[in-house]
């Protein structure tokens, strides 16, 4: 079976021009390619338009799986409640602008009531159906309350929406304490997008000790066969915050990221 592979550009973060990102993802033979919306920001206001960004991804031949992220959502009051919907509205429009059906929506690191979370998550989901894409919900191993897949399942399921769903990404699934039995406790695939990635075995691990799948000790075969049994069929996206790697060459980070990302998966299915 065919790995539906993912660029996230953060792996190549050295490179600053975004239409050269896009031609070094379809050079490697990916056959996505995950975008920041702050990024698309800097380009429209430094005078691009979005419908360029479209037709250069048209003629790599790449779909957007994702854009990151809307942040700031749950948990807020007032204003800045007001100010994050809005932000939220800006960053669907750049989805829809790009033929992207999926906006991470990262949790927040406080704590609170789980259904006031999930009843926060809804309001996202509903102002992203009018511009047609899904915001899935990320957890991260960091936060204080929504650091696993069972805590943020339990608020896709209390949102109670049609599109709601999940992001897994392995390095914040395994280290906030998740693990592949964890997902066959969810009925149903209702998750949107995987974030890859290893680590070694270490205390302390940060987004920076990323490395290609394979590299570290992360039980990725495991995680993937648990996510093929429950059905998931979309894109494996490569994600590394790894300052080493952005020293190198891009498109050997590139090049190099798809071998590893596609030995592992396809050893899982």
């Amino acid at each position: 079976m065919s790995v539906r592979s993912c660029l996230n550009t953060v792996t190549i973060k050295q490179e600053p021009d975004l239409r050269r990102k896009i031609e070094i993802a379809a050079a490697a033979g990916y056959a996505g390619i995950g975008l920041w919306s702050d990024e698309l920001t800097r380009f429209e206001e430094d005078g691009g338009n979005l419908k360029e960004v479209r037709r250069w991804l048209e003629e790599a031949g790449l779909a957007v799986p994702e854009i990151c992220a809307v942040t700031g959502w749950m948990y807020a009051e007032g204003d800045a409640k007001a100010a994050a919907r809005d932000e939220c509205r800006r960053r669907f429009a750049q989805a829809r602008a790009l033929g992207c059906g999926c906006v991470v929506a990262c949790v927040s690191g406080a704590e609170g009531d789980l259904a006031r979370a999930a009843d926060d998550y809804r309001a996202v989901c509903e102002i992203a159906d009018e511009f047609g894409v899904t915001p899935a919900l990320e957890f991260l191993q960091g936060a204080k309350q929504v650091r696993n897949v069972t805590t943020a399942w339990e608020i896709v399921r209390r949102a109670d929406h049609p599109g709601a769903n999940l992001v897994v990404d392995t390095f914040h699934f395994h280290v906030g304490g998740s693990r592949a039995g964890h997902l066959a406790e969810i009925p149903e695939c209702r998750v949107g997008l995987v974030h890859v990635n290893d680590a070694p075995d270490k205390p302390g691990l940060t987004d920076a000790d990323r490395v290609f799948c394979g590299r570290g000790t992360f039980p990725l075969t495991e995680i993937f066969a648990a996510l093929s049994a429950m059905g998931y069929s979309g894109y494996y996206s490569l994600e590394l915050f790894n300052p080493a790697y952005w020293q190198r060459d891009p498109v050997e980070v590139a090049k190099e990221g798809l071998e590893t990302l596609r030995a592992v998966v396809q050893d899982a299915q």
